[in-house]
């Protein structure tokens, strides 16, 4: 799923690298507010706001003519016709993004909170890399509420020597998940954008896999985005999210060029054993069986779309603006 032409958005002046944060909502309007307040108080603000909101737009356009952030001037509200869950929040937003021409598109979900100078070290990150090694992707150090590492969204290392010691602070990576990583326009142009089909659940390691297999990113230490969630392990998810994430792994392992040969069949004993644990762990309550079941069969017998389309969206325009600040449109060409 590539880029196509470009939109009517004014392009950013050439040699001007510039930042749009795309944030994908759905339904926790406090969490978002706390986000766009992080977000606000960056000390290298960003350029641009593309806020997908999956849920509740009404409320959160009256939350935003309200809540007195400076970033709320440069921010675009867009609502999907129907919720496109986090694979195509984030797919609409990097789309308008990628075609307004900005050079990084920093990527979160409504409960993560960057501390204020979490995309200054990503930027600075990127800029002490040798010009012969320059990373495409970089991700922040992801902790909890009490500062402890999260594990479920800490970037995963690569075992690749490439411009891994150009510092100390950062870290080659094979993988990341979109709690606060940058990703360059040239990474967009050349890997397209997250499945939509996948809706949610593995979409962003299996973008970020896809992207990270042959180009070069990396975690930025000293960047830092706090992830207001409770740490949820696989074997607790509720039957019904757990189908997607059975779902959708095994798309990746069938359909997606994001991981090697030798990758996907290290996974496949890993994938029957995580299904396996799910429902003995769940003591074969039978929603749980299922849903699992379910989600294997529906894994192998269909796949998401080679042909993707991009998930409609509108416009909200805030009830103070008397001009929009993008005209609303309608995406409904799949890009190949």
């Amino acid at each position: 799923m590539k880029p196509g032409a470009a939109g009517r958005w004014p392009t950013p002046a050439l040699g001007s690298a510039t930042v749009a944060a795309v944030v994908v909502t759905y339904n926790r309007t406090d969490e978002l507010m706390k986000c766009l307040g992080a977000i606000d108080r960056q000390t290298r603000p960003v350029d641009h706001v593309i806020l997908i909101d999956n849920g509740a737009s009404e409320r959160t356009r009256r939350d935003l003519e309200v809540s007195r952030l400076a970033v709320v001037s440069r921010l675009i509200h867009l609502a999907p016709a129907s919720n496109a869950g986090g694979a195509g929040g984030f797919c609409v937003g990097m789309e308008r993004a990628y075609r307004a021409g900005f050079t990084w598109l920093w990527l979160m979900d409504d409960d993560v909170i960057p501390e204020p100078t979490a995309l200054h070290e990503l930027l600075d990150a990127y800029e002490r890399a040798p010009a012969s090694s320059k990373p495409v992707l970089l991700a922040s150090r992801v902790v909890w509420l009490d500062g402890r590492p999260l594990a479920a969204n800490m970037p995963k290392p690569k075992r690749s020597s490439r411009g891994a010691a150009f510092a100390a602070d950062v870290e080659s990576i094979r993988v990341c998940t979109f709690v606060s990583a940058i990703v360059h326009r040239t990474a967009v142009a050349k890997h397209g954008y997250p499945i939509p089909d996948y809706f949610t659940l593995v979409d962003d390691t299996e973008y970020t896999q896809r992207i990270l297999r042959h180009d070069f990113g990396v975690l930025a230490r000293r960047s830092v985005a706090w992830h207001n969630t409770t740490p949820q392990r696989v074997y607790s998810r509720k039957p019904a999210r757990f189908y997607f994430l059975a779902r959708n792994y095994l798309w990746m392992l069938l359909h997606s060029e994001a991981l090697s040969r030798l990758e996907k069949l290290v996974r496949v004993p890993l994938y029957i054993g995580a299904v396996s644990k799910y429902v003995l762990t769940r003591r074969l309550a039978p929603d749980a069986v299922t849903w699992a079941l379910r989600g294997v069969l529906d894994g192998l017998l269909t796949k998401p779309s080679s042909s993707p389309v991009i998930p409609a969206a509108i416009e909200i325009q805030p009830v103070l603006s008397a001009e929009p600040m993008v005209k609303p449109s309608r995406i409904e060409s799949a890009i190949p």
